[in-house]
This record gives structure tokens, sequence and C-alpha cells, in this order.
């Protein structure tokens, strides 16, 4: 299993808060690339590569954690963003069972509203114990 992954809840004097964790126990197999450019989009056309071959097409697509939107109900791999959603994110996951190898799986994390967002750090700044990057 590539991921294990939790919600957990925080309750104090009758507020609520929760944290969601990805643990991943392995390397992703599967590669879910986005549109270069997200910005302003209601629908986002992703596509599964897993050794250099797009399997879009086969893979079971899920939203985590109860997440915002929903599927194309005919085109595989078409994110449908649901605009009126309070969260600030979105997690998706695509798995394949390759039969041969097993199930591989890979993961998007998606900023809401959706934004085009720069894939290298803004700046890195000297922290206690390491380096931290700011996006």
């Amino acid at each position: 299993k590539t991921y294990v992954m939790d919600e957990l809840v925080a309750t104090y004097k009758g507020y609520t808060a929760s944290v969601y964790m990805v643990v991943t126990q392995t390397t992703p197999a599967i590669t879910i690339q986005a549109p270069g450019s997200l910005k302003g989009l209601t629908e986002v056309a992703l596509r599964a590569i897993a050794n250099n071959r797009d399997i879009t097409e086969h893979v079971e697509w899920s939203i985590e954690f109860n997440g915002p939107g929903s599927w194309h109900s005919e085109t595989p791999g078409v994110y449908k963003v649901d605009e009126m959603a309070p969260q600030a994110f979105v997690f998706i996951r695509a798995s394949w069972d390759s039969v041969v190898i097993g199930v591989l799986e890979g993961h998007l994390l998606l900023a809401l509203p959706l934004l085009d967002i720069p894939d290298v750090p803004l700046s890195v700044a000297a922290i206690e114990g390491g380096t931290g990057l700011a996006y």
C-alpha cells in the first residue's frame, strides 16, 4: 500500500478542528499531471502516467477526505470544481490494479480556488534542524 491516510480531530470547549495526514510508505508509481495553467478553470482534465504510459482511462479516480468537487460522468480524469465549497484544497488519488505488479497509486493536492502556483520555492530559509521552503 502506497499511503496511510487519516483524519485527526481535536475538540475543545465546543470547537472542533481537523488535520488530515497522508503518510507515504512507498514511492507513488502513478504521476498525476494537471494542465500548465489552472487559474479560472471549473473543470480540470487530469492525466495519470505510469511507466511513461498514459493510463488515465484505466485508473480509479477518487477524492479523499470527503473533499469538494466531483468527477465528470463521461470523461475519465476530469475533476469538476465545487466553486461554493469552503475547503482550501482537494486531495485526489488515482489507483490502478496492473494485475502483474499489483495496485499502483498516485496523488495530487490541488489548492482551491484553482490558481497557478509556481513549481519553484519563492524563498529558502534556514530553520532549526534543516531548511524551510516557502512556495
